[in-house]
């Protein structure tokens, strides 16, 4: 991490993936080489392992701060999750039925963003057949909404995390 305004480093993390930063609470929520969720707060230079590995990995975080809440939502292989940082509490939101989870299982949830109002998270759906879908859910795991679905035969639709609303 580097001081856009001098110039100077301020943080290495090597092998940090999917980091999410976040300037209001001066945070950096990351994936670390090991496969654990962390933070680093640069406001008293410490970091703290906020959830342990899972098979698989983590595929992405998203921050939401805003009307009293500091959040941020992750997925791994069990589905998407909401982290609470002022009570350091872990909600699932989603289960997926993939075959690693569930052998009867044919979709996995990933790639969660927050809605601007913190109220909803767009997410994409991969399902085993092929398809891939959008969809949304509310911030407290409730109102689970697909907004598409169309055939993937080629791998061609990917979204990796790149869309916003």
């Amino acid at each position: 991490m580097i001081d856009a305004t001098f110039g100077n480093l301020l943080l290495t993390l090597p092998g940090a993936s999917f980091p999410q930063w976040h300037r209001q609470n001066q945070r950096l929520a990351y994936v670390s080489t090991d496969g654990r969720l962390m933070r680093y707060d640069l406001s008293n230079n410490s970091i703290a392992q906020i959830a342990s590995a899972v098979p698989n990995g983590y595929t992405s975080l998203d921050w939401h701060i805003g009307e009293g809440r500091n959040e941020f939502v992750y997925s791994n292989v069990y589905g998407l999750w909401k982290y609470d940082n002022n009570t350091a509490t872990h909600t699932q939101l989603t289960f997926n039925r993939h075959i690693v989870v569930n052998p009867n299982g044919n979709y996995i949830d990933a790639y969660p963003r927050w809605s601007p109002s913190g109220n909803s998270i767009l997410f994409e759906r991969n399902y085993l057949n092929n398809q891939i879908g959008l969809a949304t859910i509310r911030h407290d795991g409730g109102r689970f909404r697909p907004l598409n679905r169309v055939n993937n035969t080629q791998n061609y639709i990917r979204t990796d995390g790149n869309m916003d609303w």
